[in-house]
Formats: C-alpha cells, structure tokens, sequence
C-alpha cells in the first residue's frame, strides 16, 4: 500500500500552514521506518491554474490587471518556483505508477524560480494592462524563502517534464480573459480531481 501526501515546500517556521505539512510528513517518516509502510510526500512548490479560487495571488494579480485595477504587492525580490496543475497531476500519476518504496520526499516544480516581481512585470505585459502597479506597498513576510525544486528524482522516474513558466501563465490569462469576457456567472472549483484521482 502506498501513502502519498502533498506538502509544501516552504519552512516548517514560516506559518501554521507549512508547519503542518511538515509535522504530517515527519508522521509519515516515523511509520515508513518503524513499520515498514510506503510513503511519499510531494514537497509541492506554487501551484497555479485557472480554475482556482479568484482570491489566491496569481488568478487575484490576472484578473485586476485586465480590468485595469490598481495592484498593491510587495517589492517582489522573493523567488518562486511556480508549476501549473496539470502538471502536478501527472506528477502524482507517475510516482503513483512507480516502484517507488519506503520513505520518499519528492519535490514538485519546474527547477525554475522567477522572481514574484518578474511574473508581476510578465503579466502586466502579456494582459496589455492598464493597471498602476504599486510594489512595496505590502510589506514582505519576516524570512521570505526563495523556493525552487530540485527535479532529479521526479525526472528520473519517467516521460515528465513541466510546461514552462512563461506558457503556463499566457494559457492562464487567456483562460481567465475569456471567462471574464463571456460576462455570466461561472463556478470555480479547484482540485486535483482535473487528473481523474483523489487523494485522501
């Protein structure tokens, strides 16, 4: 039998969130190595799709910029290592496919880190946008990690490879564009039952 697990990859000192994820995994570690079970923890990192919740960062940022919003953000210097939903799922197909046993901690990403004030700049850009960017304005996070995945082990257990940022994020926006273009009302609904499995 095999237990698999979404964590995060930010430190487990960052909020209660991260600390959590990190504790369940520790759970995990302890019962693989006294007990001989499988567990497989996906150190996750940014996720990102157009169907997820208008208030998370990216969809937020997207949407303001076309409709010509004004935007407060930190100055951006953080680095992140964002990874489209898609991908995710078929990440998780693929180790769940695998011969993979015992203890595993995988990181999940790209193994490339923009800046946030990099996407903000790109997205302004590709949303032909309007919007008065006003960074700094939000203060940065006591120990703001930068985060970006080490692809080795995910790479190696098949045909994997991640949608590039840049992509990613112009098949987003175009999405999002349309959705907002095609006036009525639209539900949103997020999970990672877009790749036909459920995780419990």
């Amino acid at each position: 039998m095999l237990y698999l697990t979404i964590g995060t990859s930010l430190p487990n000192d960052l909020n209660m969130y991260s600390f959590s994820k990190k504790m369940f995994n520790q759970f995990g570690q302890f019962y693989a190595k006294k007990h001989g079970i499988n567990f497989i923890c996906l150190t996750l990192e940014m996720l990102y799709g157009s169907d997820e919740p208008e208030n998370r960062f990216l969809p937020s940022v997207i949407r303001k910029m076309l409709k010509g919003e004004a935007i407060d953000t930190t100055i951006g210097t953080q680095h992140r290592d964002i990874i489209s939903v898609d991908d995710i799922c078929k990440a998780v197909l693929l180790i769940m496919h695998s011969e993979l046993h015992g203890y595993w901690e995988i990181p999940i990403g790209t193994g490339v880190a923009p800046s946030v004030s990099d996407l903000i700049d790109y997205i302004w850009r590709e949303t032909d946008s309007k919007s008065k960017v006003n960074k700094g304005a939000v203060p940065m996070r006591d120990n703001e990690p930068d985060c970006i995945a080490d692809t080795t082990v995910i790479s190696n257990l098949g045909d994997w490879k991640p949608v590039p940022w840049k992509k990613g994020i112009k098949d987003m926006i175009d999405t999002i564009a349309e959705k907002i273009g095609g006036g009525g009302y639209y539900r949103v609904v997020f999970s990672f039952s877009n790749c036909g499995i459920a995780l419990m």
